[in-house]
């Protein structure tokens, strides 16, 4: 007599047997696993962006393009807001 997949067995594979059996453990488990990958890809994503702004900014030319482009930002607010206020 052959068993449907329904009826057969789990295998037992340690300590997961015990949270198939319990959705508050699954839960648990999966909050936890979500954390340790979030956790993984902030510390990359900020090592791989220190690097990148030591890069960058050793550069003087690069300083310099940052540099003017923050002051033409802040003109441009300014020119707004002046332009606003007149109305």
């Amino acid at each position: 007599m052959r068993r449907s997949r329904a009826e057969a067995p789990a295998a037992n594979t340690g300590w997961s047997a015990s949270a198939a059996a319990n959705p508050a453990l699954q839960l648990l488990l999966l909050g936890v696993l979500l954390q340790v990958i979030g956790l993984a890809v902030a510390l990359v994503t900020g090592q791989l962006a220190g690097a990148v702004r030591d890069r960058v900014l050793g550069s003087p030319r690069v300083r310099t393009v940052f540099e003017r482009l923050a002051a033409t930002v802040y003109g441009a607010l300014a020119a707004a807001l002046i332009a606003d206020s007149a109305r």
